[in-house]
């Protein structure tokens, strides 16, 4: 992965995400990462002194051509609203929001076609994870490798030809 990838939210998993990419080679410099929480944003930068600071998720959203969404479900509809006019029109939104569909995502980001949607586990900080991925017919490919790309160092990616089964493929 060479492009620049913004992070929303620098909970668990997007640590369990980071960890496994940057242990995988990913250059922390080229990670941007918006936080509210400044207790856990100083964490972050802690450990990773090369990843770079947003001042706002919209601000992170604009910089960069894949745009991580790793926010609770219940914060998702506003982040979405609120980065809506920095997303670029080629870039690629990535969420692991569990239980949000596609659909809302794009409604909520005012009609972003460019979604695909994940579920790591938390062993791709270990370089060890698996992440099933979809994406609806309408997501380039370029977008389809980008996201797949930013998962491959520390997991293997499994594509879901039908959205449904995203919750069967995290159960297992």
């Amino acid at each position: 992965m060479t492009t620049h990838t913004a992070f929303i939210g620098a909970g668990n998993i997007a640590r369990c995400i980071i960890t496994g990419v940057v242990a995988g080679g990913f250059d922390e410099e080229r990670i941007v990462i918006a936080e509210r929480d400044a207790a856990r944003l100083k964490s972050i930068r802690a450990e990773y002194p090369g990843l770079q600071a947003a001042a706002s998720n919209s601000a992170a959203a604009s910089r960069c051509p894949v745009v991580v969404l790793c926010v609770k479900p219940g914060d998702i509809q506003s982040v979405c609203a609120e980065i809506a006019p920095a997303i670029g029109e080629q870039s690629v939104l990535v969420s692991v929001a569990a239980g949000v569909p596609v659909a809302c995502l794009s409604a909520w980001t005012r009609g972003c076609r460019q979604v695909v949607r994940c579920m790591p586990n938390t062993p791709i900080a270990a370089g060890r994870g698996v992440v099933a991925m979809y994406a609806d017919a309408g997501v380039s490919s370029g977008n389809r490798k980008r996201a797949q790309e930013l998962f491959a160092p520390a997991a293997m990616t499994v594509w879901l030809d039908e959205e449904s089964l995203i919750n069967s493929a995290t159960a297992l």
